[in-house]
């Protein structure tokens, strides 16, 4: 369920109907976890219509694991391989786990292959890309992406990418970080969880609780009882995330306890869903 992310659905919508008719396009969304990145990767492919949706999703074991990420992107349109020039199709072969040869394929043989590979298959019929957690997939397969999706023109092919806040935006291609969402948005989404509409002063504090985070709302409203939510028996205290917030932080929850030999788990009025550094 999206709420407030309006304008993104645009973006989203011009996206494909471009690619649909020929002209390719990125986008990339930057942001907290929570936020909505993968949201809108669902939207997207909920409007794709007839496009060849193609899918890979970075898991932080699997970022030593040399091509893991282009393995799940492309399995779908490998049929497409004996169209490529024999050098880009052995390189992409042998980084996929396709053949036997052992020697380590060369890096711009598998980015000229998987180049090659994703605009053949355009050419049967629009192609739409989506890369959940970016930062997260093997740099293999980051640069293989990478470097198509940077030299696109006239190709059949849309690409919708997320990334955590602050790492760095790939060069090149359009991004934009996504903020929490405004209060009425958030007051939206609660009473769409809930099924009820919140008192203007439990709206008011919800909000900025969790700084519009919309995972974290939807868990708080649907741990709140009626009554509260009502605004009567608030907690006098900080409203405290559920697991699913919890476990999307659990990495950086980490880190910091390593830095600082305890866990620094907080939710800030101001930032919302962030660690106090």
């Amino acid at each position: 369920m999206l709420v407030g992310r309006d304008a993104e659905q645009q973006r989203l919508d011009l996206l494909l109907r471009q690619a649909q008719a020929g002209t390719s396009g990125v986008l990339v969304f930057r942001g907290d976890p929570g936020i909505g990145k993968t949201a809108l990767l669902d939207y997207a492919r909920s409007q794709a219509g007839s496009m060849r949706v193609l899918r890979a999703t970075g898991i932080e074991a699997e970022t030593g694991l040399a091509f893991a990420g282009l393995y799940s992107l492309l399995h779908p349109v490998l049929g497409y391989l004996a169209a490529l020039p024999g050098p880009h199709a052995a390189a992409l072969q042998a980084a996929l786990g396709l053949s036997h040869d052992a020697a380590v394929p060369g890096r711009l043989a598998v980015a000229a292959g998987t180049h090659g590979l994703l605009t053949t298959a355009a050419e049967s019929g629009p192609l739409l890309i989506l890369a959940d957690d970016l930062h997260w997939l093997d740099p293999g397969s980051q640069e293989a992406l990478l470097f198509t999706l940077r030299r696109l023109d006239r190709d059949a092919v849309a690409c919708v990418m997320t990334m955590r806040v602050g790492a760095p935006a790939p060069a090149g291609l359009q991004s934009s970080d996504l903020a929490g969402l405004g209060r009425d948005a958030a007051e939206r989404l609660v009473e769409a969880v809930a099924g009820i509409r919140p008192a203007a002063a439990v709206s008011g504090r919800l909000h900025a609780e969790t700084a519009g985070n919309p995972l974290a709302l939807r868990e708080l409203a649907a741990v709140l009882t009626a009554e509260q939510l009502a605004g009567a028996q608030m907690p006098a205290g900080p409203l405290e995330p559920g697991a699913a917030i919890r476990q999307r932080f659990a990495a950086r929850i980490d880190r910091q306890s390593r830095r600082r030999g305890r866990c620094s788990w907080s939710w800030p009025r101001r930032e919302g869903a962030r660690l106090r550094r």
